[in-house]
């Protein structure tokens, strides 16, 4: 599974992540828009709804528009004249739609964002969608995880004047567009999270450990093995921990346990939001889960020279370079 991206990008010429370009109207792969001819300026007069602060999901963050978001089937908005839209592809990824989304609006694209689901978030009018984005300068959003047509989101807003809203909820994709959302405001930022760590080596499948609860022994085959781990306080973007290499040297067999035992240092680092394997301990039960993880974890030796495998970046797989 390719990885979840989680930064909408500021400027992508001719191309959005996941999304084929002709002119500025980007197409999620279930469309293909030709002869372009630009867009007209009609405006429906359906009035916007009135502005609100409370739970249960704004609208957008930056925006003063209503925070209870509608599934409406159309809204007024600009007329596109001289469009003719193929399907292509009949269940576009919602991941890829959220992202495309908030690139469209980061790239000032608003008749892409508005043609995505602006539309159905706001209810309102075309120009006062345009309008809710005129303190924000930039959108940060985070895809945490997937589930059918449900993408999981936090957002980090940053403002014209330099301050950051942060918002987390979810954001409904139906056939290529957002027709609902349930956004609220948040406190804590994407990037406070303290990540988790992922752990698939020759042996564990995949195991999704919380910041609380990391493992103190990790097998890393069928016969070697980290023990005695001692993890140190977080740092801004890494975790270190002490601990015991076990190495079966397997003279003359395996089975005869004749192990060497080595100190080590394991340090975890490069954090990122991406969808990760989890599997049911002793089970072939599995499930895709979103998570905020270090992305490399590498093994030193304080001390010996223990088979080069069972030391350096290899040790670990990367969770997030093989999710999606």
């Amino acid at each position: 599974m390719m990885q979840r991206a989680q930064l909408a990008q500021t400027s992508l010429p001719l191309r959005y992540r996941g999304w084929l370009v002709t002119g500025r109207l980007p197409m999620l792969l279930s469309a293909v828009v030709v002869g372009f001819m630009g867009v007209g300026a009609s405006i429906g007069a359906q009035p916007a709804h009135s502005s609100s602060t409370q739970p249960g999901g704004i609208v957008h963050p930056s925006s003063t528009l209503p925070v209870t978001s509608q599934s409406a089937p159309s809204a007024p908005g600009p007329q596109l004249a001289g469009y003719s839209v193929l399907p292509m592809q009949a269940d576009p990824d919602p991941a890829d739609v959220v992202e495309g989304y908030f690139s469209a609006v980061n790239d000032g694209d608003y008749v892409a964002a508005w043609a995505l689901g602006g539309k159905n978030i706001v209810g309102g009018r075309y120009d006062d969608f345009v309008e809710s984005f005129a303190d924000t300068a930039n959108d940060k959003v985070t895809i945490n995880s997937v589930v059918g047509e449900t993408v999981e989101i936090e957002l980090d807003a940053a403002q014209s004047d330099g301050s950051h809203r942060f918002f987390a909820g979810t954001y409904t994709v139906r056939d290529g567009v957002i027709i609902d959302a349930d956004i609220h405001a948040s406190k804590q930022p994407p990037s406070a999270k303290t990540p988790s760590l992922y752990v698939r080596t020759g042996y564990e499948r995949g195991a999704l450990y919380e910041p609380a609860d990391f493992p103190k022994k990790i097998a890393l085959d069928n016969h070697n093995y980290i023990s005695d781990l001692q993890w140190k306080q977080p740092g801004a973007s890494d975790i270190k921990a002490t601990g015991t290499l076990n190495e079966n040297k397997c003279e003359p067999s395996c089975a005869e346990d004749d192990y060497v035992t080595y100190p080590i240092e394991v340090r975890a680092s490069e954090p990122r939001q991406c969808a990760v394997e989890v599997y049911k301990p002793y089970s072939d039960e599995k499930r895709m889960v979103g998570a905020y993880v270090y992305d490399r974890i590498s093994v030193r030796t304080l001390n010996g020279n223990p088979d080069p495998s069972l030391v350096g970046d290899e040790v670990f797989s990367a969770p997030c370079n093989e999710s999606r």
